[in-house]
């Protein structure tokens, strides 16, 4: 079965927004969410995902809206049994909505098998890779996104300011990648400029909904009951 995580509108609450904190999806039950989050193709929504963990192998996040990863532990699995095969980590086809799928301060965690940020499935996809940590930042493909898409080559993917586990940025100046399928291509510039990256922020993405607000209410809101109710053992 092929393990993905699948966003849809459809599936979100009835003001079309998503928050979900601390949550870890494993294999076994990823291949079940395309279910959960539902299979009507409304293109867009808003979803922000904060300190997730995430595992899988190809193209294991995928679907439609704007979503917002932030802090999240990405960890790909064994592609082939014995580490061969690549992994892809997202296949969005975000044509309808502005932003795509941001992943903000994420880690990604590789146990074998080569990987990619992202391709494009297709339409016009969205993805961008802000401020990530690489644990083996050797299994990054050399053209660090996936130039084979699946049925788009008008990809807008882009990253900055991606890090080693110690900390040292990797992203190269430039990275110009061929994008292709079939007989099209295309060649995109993949790496942002400090202006570019600065505008992708929760609240320029969710000037309406403003998720971050509602996350540092909510911990207000714990941290008082946990005072009241949880007195500390004698």
């Amino acid at each position: 079965m092929k393990q993905q995580m699948a966003f849809d509108r459809n599936s979100l609450s009835p003001h079309k927004e998503l928050l979900i904190k601390a949550v870890k999806l494993l294999p076994d039950v990823l291949g079940t969410l395309e279910d959960i989050q539902g299979r009507r193709r409304k293109k867009s929504g808003e979803v922000m995902g904060i300190g997730w963990v995430i595992h899988g192998t190809v193209d294991f996040i995928c679907g439609a809206g704007d979503v917002y990863f932030n802090r999240c532990l990405i960890v790909t699995e064994k592609r082939n049994e014995d580490g061969t095969g690549k992994n892809v980590i997202a296949a969005p086809r975000t044509s309808a909505t502005k932003w795509g799928y941001v992943f903000d301060h994420c880690t990604v965690r590789n146990d074998v098998s080569l990987f990619g940020f992202a391709r494009g499935w297709h339409t016009h996809p969205r993805c961008a890779w802000l401020n990530t940590t690489l644990e083996t930042p050797g299994k990054l493909i050399p053209t660090r996104f996936e130039p084979q898409g699946i049925r788009s080559v008008d990809n807008e993917f882009f990253e900055y300011h991606t890090m080693d586990a110690e900390g040292n940025v990797i992203t190269p100046s430039s990275n110009v990648v061929e994008f292709v399928v079939n007989d099209d291509c295309r060649y995109i510039e993949t790496v942002f400029s400090e202006k570019e990256a600065k505008k992708y922020t929760i609240k320029n993405m969710f000037p309406k909904w403003r998720p971050d607000k509602k996350t540092r209410h909510l911990e207000k809101q714990i941290a008082r009951i946990k005072k009241q109710y949880l007195k500390p053992a004698l």
